[in-house]
C-alpha cells in the first residue's frame, strides 16, 4: 500500500484543481521542453542526496524511482520504516524551493512556504496581550498559516502557539511558555507525553 506525492514549480495558483491540471500534463504522454526549473532541480538534488531511489541504498521510501520533469517531481511512497522521515524532508525541501505539493489521492494541493518562527508568534502574543494590536490583526496575522499553510509550520511549539491564538482570546502565554520550555527540555520526551494523550 502506498500513495503518489507530486512537487511543483507552479506559482500563483488559486484553486487546487489548477494544480492537478498541471499534474495532468505532467503525466502526460508528450511532455513539455524546456530548461529544467532551477527550484525542482534543487529539490530533486537534496532529495536524491538523503533518500535515493537506488534500489542499491538498502531500505527506502519510495516504490519506484523519482520521476522528475522540467518542472515538477512525482514520488510513488512506499511503506519503508524510514517514509516518515523521508516525507519531512519533501516538505522541508519543497519549502527551502518555494515548490508545491499535490496529492493525487484526495487532491489537495499546499504552497510550500517558510511558517513563521517561534520568536514571530511570540512577538504576536506580546502585541496582543500589551494592546499595541487587536485581536481582528492577530487573527488576520495568523489565520494563514492555520487555514491555508499548515504544514509550513514545523516547530510544534510555533504550531501550538498559533492554534491558541487562532481559536482563543489571548489567553493562554505563560502556559504556553511553560509548554515551550517543557519541549525544549526534552522533545521526544514532550511529543511522546503528546501521543499519550
Amino acid at each position: 500500500m502506498g500513495f503518489d506525492v507530486y512537487v511543483l514549480a507552479i506559482d500563483d495558483w488559486a484553486d487546487p484543481a489548477e494544480v492537478a491540471a498541471m499534474v495532468e500534463r505532467c503525466n502526460a504522454l508528450v511532455h513539455v521542453e524546456g530548461e529544467i526549473d532551477p527550484r525542482i532541480a534543487g529539490f530533486y538534488e537534496g532529495l536524491q542526496a538523503d533518500f535515493p531511489d537506488d534500489s542499491a541504498a538498502g531500505d527506502q521510501p519510495w516504490k519506484a524511482p523519482l520521476g522528475a520533469g522540467i518542472d515538477h517531481v512525482w514520488m510513488s511512497v512506499g511503506s519503508a520504516p524510514n517514509v516518515e522521515a523521508a516525507l519531512d524532508r519533501v516538505a522541508e525541501l519543497a519549502v527551502e524551493h518555494g515548490l508545491t505539493m499535490f496529492y493525487p489521492m484526495d487532491g489537495t494541493a499546499q504552497r510550500m512556504i517558510p511558517g513563521p518562527e517561534r520568536a514571530k508568534v511570540d512577538a504576536w502574543w506580546r502585541a496582543l496581550r500589551d494592546g499595541r494590536a487587536g485581536f481582528d490583526e492577530t487573527f488576520e496575522r495568523v489565520q494563514p498559516w492555520i487555514e491555508e499553510t499548515p504544514g509550513a509550520v514545523r516547530d510544534p511549539i510555533t504550531w501550538l502557539g498559533l492554534q491558541v491564538l487562532y481559536h482563543g482570546d489571548g489567553t493562554g502565554y505563560e502556559q504556553w511558555l511553560a509548554e515551550a520550555e517543557r519541549h525544549d527540555a526534552d522533545p521526544e520526551g514532550w511529543k511522546r507525553a503528546q501521543e499519550a494523550g
